[in-house]
């Protein structure tokens, strides 16, 4: 995603610009912003990944550590032990968010640079949402195994 090469060879402010008379300064400053925040999602998808795999990191150990290794070797019922398994398959899925995919795209066509952002910004999405669903299922068996 190094190389941004625009085909028209203009920034968003000059496609603004062109479309008829000019746009006042504080709506271009929001297609501006709308535009750099949609590049930068995918960073934020991986830092945000990237915090999920630490605390799910500090919630295995805690768990294991402490009264949930007894529960889990001593229990019959499936949902207690599925809670270190919950957690473990969401690390594993916030480091898919993290770990690079190969993309098809043609450096020299803005399109096909955004298009390939896009598809990023899908995946990521997906993955990072699976990750947390994972994540939050095992924390409310985790509840469930105090309260019951």
């Amino acid at each position: 995603m190094e190389n941004t090469t625009n085909t028209n060879h203009q920034s968003p402010k000059k496609q603004i610009a062109r479309q008829g008379k000019m746009s006042p300064p504080e709506i271009e400053s929001w297609m501006t912003y709308s535009w750099e925040t949609k590049q930068q999602t995918p960073a934020r998808l991986e830092d945000a990944a990237k915090y999920l795999a630490v605390m799910m990191t500090v919630a295995i150990t805690l768990f294991l550590g402490g009264i949930g290794k007894n529960a889990v070797l001593t229990t019959s019922s499936w949902w207690i032990k599925s809670i270190p398994l919950l957690w473990c398959l969401s690390l594993i899925l916030s480091f898919l968010v993290l770990y690079p995919k190969k993309y098809r795209f043609h450096a020299s066509s803005a399109e096909s640079i955004q298009e390939m952002t896009e598809k990023i910004i899908q995946w990521k999405q997906r993955i990072f949402f699976a990750a947390s669903l994972c994540f939050l299922v095992g924390m409310v068996l985790l509840v469930w195994m105090f309260i019951v």
